[in-house]
This record gives structure tokens, C-alpha cells and sequence, in this order.
């Protein structure tokens, strides 16, 4: 008797109906996801040196969903005209925002609301509502540090977000904490033999990849030099020293 007289029929036909069923069932579920899957083809694009793994992996079929999901809403109030009082005639304890007059002020003010601070509390997120100057409320500090951090990447880093710069939508997405925010990493286990140079470690802040456990820390927490790797030469500033904002002065 052969190989072949000796292979269970049965399970053969059962193999093939599980195939079968499962082609059919399978993107059934996948369509029922929340989620989008990633599905071939995708795109790649080399944004760094060869050999380095800096590209940027996209997918067409998502592309239209991504530029939905990042599409800035209607300004609340039109733009209104440079001219009128300056803020620092109307209002105490302006430190960041002194070049602008009392209407753009409110403006802006009225846009951080809705783009920051929760619904139930308003204004009152940030500020005393008995004493609008005051600092009292920790919150405000911070707002007005992110201002100020705001102003200096649309005024100091026009190569990385040209025309479109950023607001406080860009993080905040209406929401007072951002969704993706950094912290510092705890530092990985050791191992009886050998040093892995912190990496290979699965953790979410790189996406758990090969990177260095904790590549953010030297920059954003201890002010060291960002190296910048662009598409073009000598990219004007090719280096920068990142700077940790401090308190405005008066």
C-alpha cells in the first residue's frame, strides 16, 4: 500500500473546510475592527543614512483616514485686526503674550479653552476666577510655559513645521493632557552576562523596537544636543541646543 492509500481522508476534507471557512471568516473579522490593520502594500520612504532603519512606513489605504484624523477645526472667532489697546493695558500679569492687543488676546484665550481645557471647568481650568492675574493655579503656569514653547518652535523650527506650525490642538486634540505624552523610562534589567547598551527591550515609548530603551531623556530632561538628520545639506541650524523653557520674566 502506498503513502497515499494510507492518508485519513477525513482529515484531509476537514483540513480543507477549516481552510475555507477561515478565508471566508477572516476578513470578516478584520472589518469588524475598530482598529485599521496595516495591510500590504505599504509604502517606505528612506528619511536617514542607509543602514540606520530611518524610513518612514506608510500606508496608502490609511493615508485618507490619518488626514482626517489630523484635520484642524474651524477657528471659534475670525481673525481680528492688529490695532486697538495692547493686553498689557487691559489686563495684569502678562508675561508671554505682551505684543498682542486686548482682541487678539481674548481670541486666543477663547481658542485655548476649547482646545485644552475641559468643558465643566472653562476658564477656571487655568485661572483664579476671583483674581484672573493670579498664579496661583498650577495649571496656568503651565499653560504659560506651553505658550512659550509654542512660540519658539513656530519662530525657531520653520524647517520642520513650515507654513502650517503648531498650536495647542496639535498636542491637546481638546483634551487638557495630550494622549501621547513623554515620561522618563525606567531603566532595563541587567543581566548576569553581557551589556545589551540598553537595548532591545520591548517597551511602548519607541514602539518596541530596537532603539535605546530611553532615547528621549537626554534631550527633553537633561538639555543635551539634538543632532538633526534632514533630507537636505547642511541644514540651517544643522544642530541645535535644546533649550528647557523657563519662566518668563516680567
Amino acid at each position: 500500500m502506498s503513502f497515499k492509500d494510507k492518508r485519513n481522508p477525513v482529515s484531509g476534507r476537514w483540513a480543507r473546510t477549516t481552510g475555507l471557512i477561515t478565508m471566508l471568516i477572516l476578513p470578516l473579522g478584520l472589518a469588524a475592527c475598530n482598529d485599521p490593520v496595516d495591510v500590504p502594500p505599504l509604502d517606505s520612504q528612506q528619511i536617514g543614512y542607509r543602514g540606520t532603519g530611518m524610513e518612514q512606513v506608510s500606508n496608502p489605504g490609511l493615508d485618507a483616514l490619518l488626514v482626517k484624523l489630523n484635520e484642524v477645526p474651524p477657528p471659534i472667532y475670525d481673525p481680528v485686526p492688529a490695532d486697538g489697546p495692547m493686553a498689557t493695558e487691559i489686563y495684569q500679569n502678562i508675561q508671554v503674550l505682551g505684543d498682542l492687543t486686548a482682541d487678539q488676546f481674548d481670541r486666543l484665550m477663547a481658542h485655548i479653552t476649547e482646545w485644552v481645557a475641559p468643558p465643566e471647568q472653562g476658564c477656571n481650568y487655568c485661572h483664579n476666577p476671583e483674581n484672573l492675574a493670579d498664579d496661583s493655579v498650577y495649571t496656568k503656569v503651565v499653560a504659560r510655559s506651553m505658550i512659550s514653547m509654542t512660540r519658539q518652535i513656530n519662530s525657531d523650527w520653520g524647517d520642520h513645521v513650515v507654513q502650517t506650525g503648531v498650536t495647542c490642538y496639535s498636542c491637546h486634540r481638546g483634551a487638557p493632557v495630550p494622549a501621547n505624552i513623554w515620561f522618563a523610562a525606567p531603566p532595563p534589567t541587567t543581566k548576569m552576562v553581557g551589556w545589551d547598551g540598553g537595548q532591545n527591550h520591548p517597551v511602548e515609548a519607541i514602539n518596541y523596537s530596537s532603539l535605546p530603551v530611553d532615547p528621549f531623556s537626554a534631550y527633553l530632561l537633561n538639555d543635551e544636543a539634538i543632532r538633526i538628520a534632514a533630507p537636505k545639506l547642511c541644514p540651517v541650524p544643522m544642530m541645535r541646543q535644546s533649550s528647557r523653557l523657563k519662566k518668563p520674566m516680567l
